[in-house]
């Protein structure tokens, strides 16, 4: 799964889920993008992202569709469900491995 657990509501369901239809010693990947911890991370990258890479795009490409790419990839850091969340939902299933 990648890039989606913002959209899920209930991530203790999803989980219990892939528990369900996993095979004995099957496993998942879960890819997810996580937010700087650090302010100043955060605003550098925002800016960055928002700013320098749909320039330097548009300046490639002259297509305004890599701004509205990097403004789609920048929401979905912004809304992302952070670690520990995951961390705690995953800990209850028994499917989490370190």
């Amino acid at each position: 799964m990648g890039y989606a657990l913002r959209h899920v509501a209930d991530l203790r369901q999803l989980f219990s889920e892939f528990r369900r239809v996993l095979k004995p010693g099957g496993r998942i990947l879960i890819l997810e993008i996580t937010r700087p911890p650090n302010r100043l991370a955060f605003h550098l990258m925002r800016f960055y992202m928002q700013k320098v890479v749909p320039r330097l795009g548009w300046l490639r490409r002259r297509n305004q569709s890599t701004l509205k790419l990097m403004q789609y990839y920048w929401s979905t850091i912004e809304e992302c469900v952070p670690p520990a969340v995951i961390l705690e939902a995953l800990a209850g299933q028994r499917i989490y491995e370190c």
